[in-house]
């Protein structure tokens, strides 16, 4: 039953995300329009912003699965460009209500481990240094937030493919730069 009350919750606090922007979605509508209690909403979820997190995490989870479809990092990346693009309306009404810190920090603790994971495919171990690995790592995550808070800016009207194609260019010079230094040492 309270797996079943937790995604009924969801599912309405979607449709909300649909309609409105997440500042202004309100626990007592929320409930209202669920049809539960406000102390059944405070048993699953601490206030809207772990709801928020719990919803993120989870579609985070299905887009991993669908990403993971594809071999190479920057077919994952286009791929998650259309997720997000499929999903514009939900995505605009979560980033103009949140703030940016909140956002950074949501990204960072999220998808840093997943990017690692994909970086660890794409790099040479005997190419780079350890510490030369997190320096490519850490840019990259921040190269990619700054390229989604931008395509969503632009309204996600940027051409997908050339974009992260121009992207993952200057990522690869990035990297082979970083394999130069470490050789030089």
């Amino acid at each position: 039953m309270a797996k079943l009350t937790q995604k009924t919750i969801m599912k309405t606090f979607e449709e909300m995300l649909d309609e409105m922007p997440f500042s202004k979605i309100t626990v007592s509508e929320l409930v209202e329009r669920s049809e539960i209690s406000s102390n059944t909403f405070y048993y699953h979820f601490s206030d809207i912003f772990d709801l928020l997190n719990v919803w993120l995490d989870k579609r985070a989870d299905e887009y991993y699965r669908e990403m993971n479809t594809a071999d190479e990092l920057p077919d994952k990346l286009k791929l998650a460009f259309r997720i997000l693009k499929a999903n514009s309306r939900r995505a605009n009404h979560i980033f103009d209500s949140i703030s940016r810190d909140r956002l950074e920090r949501y990204v960072f603790t999220h998808f840093e481990k997943q990017f690692y994971a994909d970086m660890n495919k794409y790099v040479d171990e005997e190419a780079v240094s350890a510490e030369g690995f997190d320096r490519i790592s850490q840019f990259f995550c921040y190269a990619f937030l700054g390229f989604v808070l931008r395509y969503i800016w632009d309204d996600m009207k940027a051409d997908i493919d050339s974009s992260v194609d121009e992207l993952w260019r200057i990522f690869d010079g990035l990297y082979q730069s970083v394999i130069k230094k470490d050789n030089e040492k």
